[in-house]
């Protein structure tokens, strides 16, 4: 079973190798490069207004709040998050 493993592997390796080195043959990795440097632009928010932007976030973070309020369920038990801080008991040691 182990031999089988070992041959399957080895192929998969010689087949992959073959595969890589036709790809680097054909120049395949450059043309896409090519292509993808020309389509895309150097600067692609060039166009967009930071105030559009601000604003985008605004009236989604509205909208959030909006379906929180209205459409969530309150019957749920509201869970409380309490924040541990573990230098605080250093700063309460180091002020006696």
């Amino acid at each position: 079973m182990i031999e089988r493993n070992d041959d399957l592997d080895r192929r998969l390796r010689a087949y992959g190798a073959e595969l890589d080195s036709e790809i680097a043959r054909s120049g395949a990795p450059d043309r896409v490069r090519r292509n993808v440097l020309r389509r895309g632009s150097a600067d692609l928010f060039a166009d967009l207004s930071w105030r559009r932007v601000a604003a985008a976030i605004l009236v989604a973070g509205m909208l959030g709040a909006a379906v929180d309020l209205m459409f969530l369920d309150r019957t749920a038990d509201q869970v409380d998050v309490a924040s541990v801080d573990p230098l605080y008991a250093f700063d309460e040691a180091g002020s006696q």
